[in-house]
């Protein structure tokens, strides 16, 4: 179920939820159920309080017992409400045994910001499905692996056995502890760091079954997993990580622990969306996201899609705000390193007093202060470009109504410093990548003429005019440099004409090639602290052009307009030849050209970090 998008210029600065996926027993006994509505609420005020700038939504299937109560504690809470059935709600409703059970969940679905039905698995029908067996339960694991796919935290309502079968409680745990998703809802890639999150197990009886289990057994069997011993654990909750982690290497900085990986992961998603809410204008956002979509057309997406796009807006505001200021504090460091450099000269040539030799460390301190304050921002420029950059490509692949998704091909390079990025594409994208496995676009041919203008056109016209108006930046750059050293140049000129004044006119000729002299004359000592000013300047305006990257972006932008301008030419006869079918292929192909290109230019930026001018 699609919503309409949200209305240009309204709420258009969208933050990226954490989703809190379900799974657990139906008959959960009556007398058990405060309690575990008590430790379930303590775990989302866990989350809460972690991460205070980040919405939490619940993934639910909202199956009587543990979905239910986790959907209802969840939406007291504050949070969000997903609703993933596993076929349609009429033969879903069969599942209810009560009149009673039947009214709740509907409640709980009218109060789902979205419902997803799974699509039949490939051979099932709607008759085959009808009855309890394999066509069945290949549904209800269809929905679970959903929930488990696109989960950050999966609560596991689980008496901790292990059961076989393609469905159910411990099947879900499975398919989170394995990351063995369905591949058309999650690729896994075996050779890097799960980010497929934790499970917070709550030991959690079944009414019949487990009627003699009194106490909680010492640890979930029949599967493999890891324990963070290190983890802050919440009274009745056991957090179990992929196995993945049993084998985990020791690297350069130490054994990286499971714990600690998945919460930078989350705080890196809490940060972006403390900088949305604090630097964001909806009226700036607007603006931003006509860069991938125009108004007039963005007023018809469906919600998902207007989330992509908003998100899009939102990052492209922050990389941008984030961009000028990490060049300020370039600028503010390296002028700071020629001033502290400048009180040095004028002790060493000028006024040896203790007042000026005590400025030099003084603002070499001052500049370290700065410097840890303003170290992070370029990481996070570099960062939220990069998020922008994917959501151009996903949004584009989604309007196509693809099955593609950036998270499986974007930043491999950078899977655990930039997991995050792929979590927030995910979770933005959860409604249209849905809506891409289900149905294709009513109208292929007018997506793929949105894409072709919006994207190909619009970026090839992008790259042309910066790649001018860098080229005229490095010129400018440059030229002011060498002025610079020309100036010092001709100050050393003087020098020597002032040494031809004491030797040829004032008869200064004891020692015609020493510069004492000059020196201990003012105008000439003066020169030569002019001079030393002079060329640190202009080193520092030369470290400035290699520090912002200027010459390896102005390259990478004229690849990226060579990539363009041939995607254009090479398309459009792909459309003539072979139709729009084909054509789209190519722009697929396109999008993962682009996000190498972006890999590419992060890694760039990963190698430039904003540092101490001191620190060579």
């Amino acid at each position: 179920m699609e919503k309409e998008g949200t209305p240009t210029g309204q709420h258009v600065i969208q933050t990226i939820p954490i989703y809190i996926g379900v799974t657990g027993h139906k008959d959960i006994p009556e007398e058990t159920v405060p309690d575990l509505k008590a430790t379930v609420r303590a775990v989302i005020q866990y989350l809460h309080d972690t991460y205070q700038n980040t919405p939490l939504t619940v993934i639910s299937s909202l199956a009587e017992g543990a979905d239910t109560l986790v959907a209802e504690v969840g939406l007291e809470a504050g949070c969000g409400l997903i609703a993933v059935l596993p076929m349609p709600r009429e033969e879903y409703e069969r599942d209810f045994p009560s009149d009673t059970a039947r009214h709740g969940f509907r409640s709980l679905l009218d109060k789902a910001e979205a419902v997803f039905t799974m699509p039949y698995a490939k051979g099932s029908t709607a008759d085959s499905i009808r009855h309890p067996g394999e066509h069945r339960d290949r549904q209800y694991a269809a929905a679970g692996n959903f929930v488990a796919a696109h989960s950050q935290v999966l609560l596991a309502l689980w008496n901790g056995i292990e059961m076989q079968g393609p469905a159910g409680t411990s099947a879900v745990v499975r398919t989170k502890l394995s990351r063995n998703f369905d591949q058309a809802t999650c690729k896994p890639d075996p050779f890097f760091v799960p980010d497929s999150g934790p499970v917070y197990y709550i030991f959690t009886r079944r009414r019949t079954k487990d009627a003699g289990i009194v106490t909680k057994p010492p640890k979930p069997a029949g599967m493999d997993w890891f324990e963070d011993k290190g983890e802050h654990t919440i009274t009745g909750v056991d957090v179990l990580y992929p196995a993945f982690w049993n084998n985990q290497e020791t690297g350069e900085k130490g054994r990286i622990t499971p714990r600690a990986y998945y919460a930078e992961i989350l705080h890196k998603i809490d940060a972006f969306n403390a900088d949305a809410k604090a630097l964001c204008r909806s009226d700036e956002v607007q603006t931003s996201r006509q860069y991938v979509f125009p108004a007039e057309h963005a007023n018809g997406l469906p919600r998902g899609m207007t989330a992509i796009c908003n998100l899009y807006g939102t990052a492209d505001v922050l990389a941008q705000r984030f961009k000028t200021e990490s060049l300020r504090a370039l600028k503010i460091l390296l002028a700071g390193a020629v001033v502290g450099f400048s009180f040095l000269s004028i002790f060493s040539e000028l006024l040896a007093t203790v007042y000026i030799l005590a400025l030099f460390p003084a603002t070499l301190g001052m500049l370290f202060l700065y410097w840890r304050r303003k170290k992070e921002i370029k990481d996070k420029f570099s960062d939220y470009r990069a998020l922008a950059e994917a959501l151009r490509v996903q949004f584009f692949w989604k309007l196509l109504g693809s099955r593609e998704s950036v998270t499986d091909h974007y930043l491999r390079k950078f899977k655990r410093e930039m997991g995050w990025i792929l979590h927030a594409v995910r979770n933005v994208s959860i409604e249209a990548n849905h809506a891409c496995r289900t149905a294709r676009p009513p109208d292929r041919n007018a997506s793929f003429e949105l894409a072709m203008r919006h994207w190909v056109e619009d970026q090839r016209t992008y790259f042309e005019k910066k790649c001018g108006e860098k080229q005229e930046n490095i010129e400018k750059q440059e030229a002011f440099t060498l002025r610079l050293f020309v100036l010092a140049m001709l100050l050393v000129a003087a020098l020597f004409a002032i040494k031809g004044v004491f030797v040829f006119v004032l008869g200064h000729a004891d020692d015609p090639l020493g510069m004492e002299d000059v020196k201990e004359w003012l105008i000439g000592a003066s020169l030569f602290v002019s001079i030393e000013v002079l060329l640190a300047t202009g080193a520092a305006r030369a470290a400035y052009v290699e520090k912002s990257g200027l010459l390896e972006e102005v390259k990478q932008f004229q690849r990226m307009l060579s990539l363009y301008k041939r995607a254009h030419r090479l398309i459009r006869e792909r459309l003539a030849a072979d139709g729009p079918e084909k054509a789209e292929e190519l722009l697929i192909e396109l999008g993962r050209e682009a996000l190498t290109e972006s890999g590419d230019w992060l890694l760039l930026q990963r190698s430039k970090p904003l540092e101490m001018p001191m620190e060579g």
